[in-house]
């Protein structure tokens, strides 16, 4: 028993540049704005390069903390003591 592999489509990929008339010229790899790719049977297919985004310096954040109050009450109660009133006070 064995596993069958497909074959992998072994095609040449240049890089290249379109000019003013959208006729492509090869260029050093890194420096194209699109991929030409050509199979084995001289199929062509011409796929934009996708743009890469330099700008990694810091992730957007999911989770935005909310302002801290400027007023923090304390967190020790006060030291006043209240004492309950025995007298009673006439109704208003």
């Amino acid at each position: 028993m064995g596993c069958c592999f497909s074959q992998q489509d072994k095609s040449a990929v240049y890089e290249v540049t379109l000019d003013a008339n959208g006729v492509a010229h090869r260029v050093p790899n890194g420096q194209g704005t699109h991929f030409i790719h050509v199979s084995e049977e001289s199929e062509t297919h011409l796929e934009e390069k996708p743009v890469i985004d330099i700008d990694l310096s810091k992730p957007s954040p999911t989770y935005k903390q909310p302002p801290r109050f400027t007023f923090l009450p304390s967190s020790r109660p006060s030291s006043k003591r209240i004492q309950p009133s025995t007298e009673e006070k006439p109704p208003l």
